[in-house]
This record gives structure tokens, C-alpha cells and sequence, in this order.
């Protein structure tokens, strides 16, 4: 039996979104990140999700909470 992947929606969208909202390029945030520009990328296309490890430093890096970015909530600045 295969496992079913789920998708979350507009994950890779809102990542790229908050990563133009803090202002970085998609090298600088890679850099942050400690990977490859081609893995990011990959992420903001939404061809791969993040694992739960570099979601968290995504948030952290664009200063979002997690469940922004897993579009759990419309609140996008941490403290709103």
C-alpha cells in the first residue's frame, strides 16, 4: 500500500510571499537556511514541502508563525 501525500494549499505561494515581504532574495533566504537556492526554490514552487525543521526557521526567518505559512490563519505578523 502507498501513502497518500497531502499537499498543503498555497503553502509554496505564501512562502514566497512573506519572503518578499521581508525584504530578502530567494539566495539570502537559501544562505539562512543553510541550503542550496535550488532547494528553496523548490519550496516557493511547491513542488517540495519543508519539513517541519526548516518551516520553523522559515518563520523565523520572516518573522511569520508557522500557521501562517500553513495558511491555518490570516494573521501574518507574530504578536497581531
Amino acid at each position: 500500500m502507498t501513502k497518500a501525500k497531502t499537499r498543503v494549499p498555497g503553502l509554496g505561494e505564501r512562502i514566497k510571499d512573506a519572503r518578499k515581504a521581508a525584504g530578502l532574495t530567494q539566495q539570502k533566504t537559501a544562505d539562512a537556511l543553510n541550503m542550496t537556492i535550488g532547494a528553496y526554490q523548490k519550496y516557493e514552487a511547491g513542488s517540495v514541502e519543508p519539513p517541519l525543521h526548516s518551516l520553523i526557521s522559515l518563520s523565523i526567518v520572516f518573522n511569520v508563525p508557522t500557521d501562517w505559512l500553513l495558511g491555518l490563519t490570516d494573521e501574518v505578523r507574530v504578536g497581531e
